[in-house]
């Protein structure tokens, strides 16, 4: 008795989205494809903006995952792990809503460009960078203050809101990047020259991939 075996190729089943963005194809899958049909569109559209303003910053050569699964999810709580991102409901519908202030939305591109850097990296530094970038050069200064506040409640035992150590180390080591004192990173963000500090990022998350062995060292 034989058998015969026949090789057949895998096919990877179909993206439930894709757009351009820096001349790549970036593909979305939904985790619950069936769930929130209607906001499919808005997290699209909501995603390519964050990933032409990462290729921005990085050029569109730089490496990072074209496919990405979608969680729509309550609450207002967005995370990244790898290539899977939570989008929470509530800001999709903060976007959505034509009648909401151009800050709100600002706010969430911003949360966005810090998760796609978490693609990259786990530690918040070149996620922090890439937020208050974003937030300075769209002249979100409040957003700016309140990330400061919390900094500078770390170590007060009775304060509610502040920043976790993984943050806070993570604005140190921004200040590090800047050549200035922690508490002065807000400061020097909202001055405006957030075309240095784009170079700066690019410097420093290009050193980390090459140390990473993310993309290679240069022959």
């Amino acid at each position: 008795m034989s058998i015969k075996m026949e090789w057949v190729p895998f096919e990877e089943e179909a993206p439930d989205a894709s757009f351009e963005a820096g001349g790549k194809t970036i593909e979305l899958d939904f985790r619950q494809p069936d769930l929130h049909k209607e906001l499919h569109k808005i997290v699209g559209e909501e995603m390519q903006r964050a990933f032409e303003y990462f290729f921005g910053i990085m050029g569109s050569s730089f490496p990072i995952t074209p496919r990405w699964t979608i969680r729509i999810t309550e609450g207002k709580q967005f995370g990244a792990l790898g290539c899977v991102l939570n989008f929470p409901k509530y800001w999709i519908e903060q976007v959505k809503d034509t009648s909401v202030e151009k800050s709100t939305q600002d706010l969430v591109r911003s949360l966005l460009v810090h998760e796609l850097m978490h693609n990259l990296s786990d530690d918040e530094e070149f996620s922090m960078f890439a937020e208050m970038i974003y937030e300075a050069e769209h002249g979100q200064f409040d957003r700016l203050d309140e990330i400061q506040l919390f900094y500078d409640l770390r170590d007060d035992p009775d304060a509610e809101l502040k920043l976790g150590e993984s943050y806070v180390r993570g604005i140190d080591q921004i200040a590090l990047w800047m050549e200035c004192k922690p508490n002065e990173v807000f400061s020097r963000l909202k001055e405006g020259d957030t075309a240095k500090w784009k170079a700066v990022l690019k410097t420093q998350l290009e050193k980390f991939c090459r140390d990473e062995g993310i993309i290679k060292q240069a022959a």
